[in-house]
C-alpha cells in the first residue's frame, strides 16, 4: 500500500521539503546582484586600462615613424592648421605616402567617432601640433619640443594646455596620471622628447 499526503497523487515522488522557498530564492538573487555589482566596475576598469595601454603603445609606434621621417627630411611632418582646420589626416598621411614610415595610422581609441573639443571635428587620429625648429611656445622651445600628439584620455575632456604641458613650467599640468584613478582628469600626450610629463 502506498502512503500519500492529502493532495499528493499516487506515484508522485516529490516531497514538499525538496522545493525552494521564497526566502531561498531571494537570497540567491541577492548574492547574484552583489557579485554583479563587484564584477561590472572591475570589467569597465579593465577596459579603460586596456585603452590606456594601447594608447601608449600606439603613440610609441607613431613616435618611431616621426623619427624616421625626421631622419629623411630634417623636420617633423607639417602641422596642417594654416586654414584653422587642424587636419590631422593630412599630417599623418605624410607617414604613409609616398614612403611608408608606418603601415597604418592607429586610431585614437578615446576620440574615434566623437567630436574633438579642440578642433570641433570628428577625427579618428591623435591631435597633433607641430612647430618648425625655433618655433612654438618659448617654454617648449627651451626643451627642444617640436611636436606634441595627444588624446583626451579616459575622462574624455581636452585638458592639456600646450604651452604648459611639461612639469615645472607652470602650476597648470593636466597630464593623465593613473595613480589618481583610472578615469582621472588629464590628457595622454607625447612629444619628440618623450611622454608628457616624462
Amino acid at each position: 500500500m502506498i502512503l500519500r499526503n492529502q493532495g499528493q497523487k499516487v506515484g508522485d515522488r516529490r516531497s514538499p521539503s525538496m522545493a525552494f522557498t521564497l526566502i531561498e530564492l531571494l537570497i540567491v538573487i541577492a548574492i547574484i546582484a552583489i557579485l554583479a555589482l563587484i564584477a561590472v566596475p572591475n570589467f569597465l576598469e579593465a577596459q579603460i586600462r586596456a585603452k590606456v595601454t594601447r594608447t601608449y603603445a600606439d603613440m610609441k609606434s607613431l613616435a618611431v615613424a616621426f623619427e624616421a621621417y625626421y631622419i629623411d627630411w630634417s623636420h617633423y611632418p607639417p602641422d596642417w592648421d594654416s586654414d584653422g582646420s587642424m587636419d590631422e589626416g593630412r599630417t599623418y598621411a605624410n607617414l604613409t605616402t609616398p614612403i611608408a614610415y608606418i603601415t597604418k595610422i592607429p586610431d585614437d581609441v578615446f576620440t574615434t567617432g566623437k567630436t574633438n573639443l579642440h578642433t570641433g571635428k570628428s577625427t579618428p587620429y591623435f591631435q597633433y601640433v607641430g612647430w618648425s625648429p625655433g618655433g612654438g611656445p618659448p617654454q617648449l622651445q627651451r626643451l627642444g619640443v617640436q611636436y606634441i600628439m595627444s588624446t583626451v584620455g579616459p575622462d574624455l575632456k581636452d585638458d592639456l594646455l600646450w604651452a604648459h604641458a611639461y612639469r615645472g613650467l607652470d602650476s597648470y599640468n593636466r597630464s593623465y596620471n593613473p595613480t589618481n584613478g583610472t578615469v582621472s582628469s588629464g590628457d595622454i600626450a607625447r612629444s619628440n622628447i618623450g611622454f608628457v610629463p616624462d
